[in-house]
């Protein structure tokens, strides 16, 4: 039983070291090794003005692009390769095969996260980067690849064909990315708008962008990730109940959250003088605000 255990762990560490490697000397990964780092570092050095001297050093205007340029890069992470072919002769269980290669996958985004580091280490030469941002941002971005990936794996079990599941791919992506904007464009009733939101994936990234670990984004990735890995598999007996399991996750999940605010100053957080103003307080204190209809679209913090 032993020796047949063992046996099996190398099968699939033989497995995952084949796509794992041959994924990394690809053609299509050695490309996107190259422009995705540019494209980062050109978005934000040039879009921010920093040779012009009005550059900022606040990481979510950095890494607040990152949803939208995954659009293409996680598909082409996830191309399917001409190794591939022989996948379905391995001796592994196809679930397990469907999670090495998600795992190859995942280990292949997070070598791109390390990449574009440099230029993030760069902009202490303008200031002092908050180093805190930096983490959760991190953090967030395996969560976010671990999601997208699973999502381009599901359509990839749809086609056979390479150019289809690119394409379908990227449109998935990019409605999965942006559909919190789609109300900027589109007069839509305000449930329909709550719900774009709620699928949003740069909307849930926003909090870890501005340094604040919290659990609501880090649940919904991690939810809709073994979902869309269990229906990569047509665990069809299975689905309902993992659909319903996901689903009671994400709602008990916005209940009772936690927030934590990793940002350097605490920006984000009621300072201890604040609360101890507020518990003198007797009487209700009312706080008025103005934010125009167009500004709450855009921002996701503004709520």
């Amino acid at each position: 039983m032993i020796l047949v255990g063992m046996k099996d762990f190398y099968i699939k560490k033989a497995f995952f070291n084949n796509y794992f490697f041959c994924s990394l000397r690809s053609v299509f990964y050695i490309i996107l090794s190259i422009i995705l780092p540019l494209l980062f570092s050109l978005n934000f050095y040039i879009k921010g003005q920093f040779f012009a001297g009005s550059g900022s050093t606040d990481l979510l205007l950095f890494f607040s692009v990152t949803p939208y340029f995954c659009i293409f890069a996680i598909p082409l992470i996830c191309f399917p390769q001409s190794f591939s072919v022989y996948d379905d002769f391995v001796p592994i269980e196809s679930f397990d095969k469907i999670l090495i290669i998600f795992i190859a996958r995942l280990c292949l985004f997070v070598i791109q996260i390390f990449l574009i580091l440099p230029a993030v280490f760069l902009l202490n030469l303008f200031g002092s980067i908050d180093y805190g941002q930096l983490l959760t941002c991190f953090f967030c971005l395996i969560f976010y690849g671990a999601c997208t990936i699973s999502i381009c794996s599901f359509v990839e079990s749809l086609f056979s064909s390479k150019i289809p599941f690119l394409l379908v791919s990227v449109l998935i992506l990019f409605v999965f990315n942006c559909s919190h904007l789609f109300a900027i464009y589109v007069q839509l009733p305000d449930f329909i708008q709550s719900f774009c939101k709620s699928i949003s994936f740069a909307w849930h990234f926003d909090a870890a962008g501005k340094g604040i670990f919290d659990t609501r984004d880090f649940i919904w990735f991690t939810c809709v990730s073994f979902l869309f890995l269990f229906l990569t598999d047509f665990v069809k007996k299975s689905v309902i109940a993992i659909i319903t399991v996901c689903l009671l996750v994400v709602l008990n999940g916005s209940r009772w959250f936690k927030r934590i605010d990793f940002s350097k100053n605490k920006t984000f957080s009621v300072s201890e003088f604040s609360k101890s103003l507020i518990k003198k307080v007797n009487e209700p204190l009312p706080i008025t605000y103005y934010c125009s209809s167009h500004l709450s679209k855009l921002h996701p913090q503004i709520k």
